[in-house]
């Protein structure tokens, strides 16, 4: 950047460096979307509303800033500036702590560049890594590595600048009053959009986590029951019932060995107790096998195991889970739960 240049930016940084009050918001660790106010640009300013700020797991840092226009940035004079506090001292850096720019000037041909708090002012950065470009829907899109920042750990603010016929600064900032903070967060083995240092399980890519730990579960445990009536011959007399079914359940009964029934029969619950008259008055025959299953998403399934023994106990019943790991179905009492 021209000496030239170099000195407006930092005659513009050093007229506004208290224009607005430092704050902090909380920290966060995840990629994140800053919000600000909507129709609090003053003038011929961008109305800056949303800043997304992500990583990957190289550590390069992607703060995308929305100006809503992308022609905006293409008329000399405009520009948007991501003001960082790099290595988060209120006492270092320009009167709020700031000692980073990066910045996009506006243009037939918009150009890119940074600016560094030397001890008294501001001079040219070198950050070899800095790139900028436009997304289509009126983006400035900043990269540059962690490395380059100086900092994992960073506090930021946007600033959109344009220029009115007086050639005053003309500014709107995001957020108005406070700085932004976000976290660099290092690699997402698992790939769940969650950094390992915050993944209780960073080798395990849950789909289901509703606590948001990285880990599977917590799962309930689906407490069903087969209900059958029989004879000591393996006779069914009622249809084959499953109840204590949370709403939403998807129910499965498979013949997986002499019922002479193919196929399988699906059902859906509202609720309760679902029933199958497919089977009524049907004798199972001694060794054949009925697998009754039950689902829902966020629940431990269960898996019910119809036999038959033959005179004179007929059938048995039994009563199983199916382990998270989808291993062979066990007693519902030492299944996990998933954390």
């Amino acid at each position: 950047m021209a000496v030239a240049a170099v000195s407006a930016l930092a005659a513009v940084a050093a007229s506004m460096a208290t224009a607005a009050p430092a704050g902090r918001s909380p920290n966060a660790v995840k990629p994140l979307v800053f919000a600000d106010a909507t129709g609090d640009a003053p003038g011929a300013a961008p109305d800056l509303t949303q800043v997304k700020v992500s990583n990957d797991d190289a550590g390069v840092v992607t703060i995308e800033v929305d100006v809503r226009d992308p022609r905006w940035v293409t008329v000399g004079g405009n520009m948007v500036w991501v003001l960082l506090d790099a290595d988060r001292n209120r006492y270092s850096g320009d009167s709020k702590g700031e000692d980073l720019i990066l910045a996009a000037i506006g243009g037939a041909q918009p150009t890119f560049d940074s600016l560094t708090w030397n001890g008294s002012d501001w001079a040219e950065a070198n950050l070899p890594s800095l790139r900028v470009s436009l997304g289509d829907a009126g983006a400035v899109i900043f990269r540059a590595s962690a490395q380059d920042l100086r900092s994992r750990d960073f506090a930021f603010e946007v600033w959109g600048i344009n220029f009115d016929s007086a050639n005053n600064a003309v500014v709107d900032y995001a957020p108005e009053r406070d700085l932004w903070e976000y976290k660099v967060h290092g690699p997402d083995s698992d790939r769940d959009g969650l950094p390992d240092e915050s993944d209780a399980c960073p080798k395990v890519a849950p789909s289901y986590d509703p606590n948001g730990n990285g880990c599977p579960g917590p799962y309930r445990v689906m407490t069903a029951r087969i209900v059958v009536s029989y004879t000591p011959d393996g006779k069914l007399l009622s249809p084959l019932s499953v109840s204590r079914l949370p709403p939403g359940a998807q129910v499965t009964v498979t013949c997986r060995r002499g019922c002479g029934k193919r196929g399988q029969r699906r059902a859906g619950s509202d609720g309760g107790t679902v029933g199958f008259r497919q089977f009524r008055n049907m004798t199972l025959p001694r060794g054949g096998v009925i697998e009754v299953r039950a689902t829902k998403k966020g629940w431990i399934s269960y898996v019910g195991i119809i036999r038959s023994v033959g005179p004179p106990k007929g059938l048995r019943v039994v009563d199983r889970c199916q382990p998270l790991d989808g291993s062979a179905p066990v007693p519902c009492a030492l299944v996990g739960a998933g954390s």
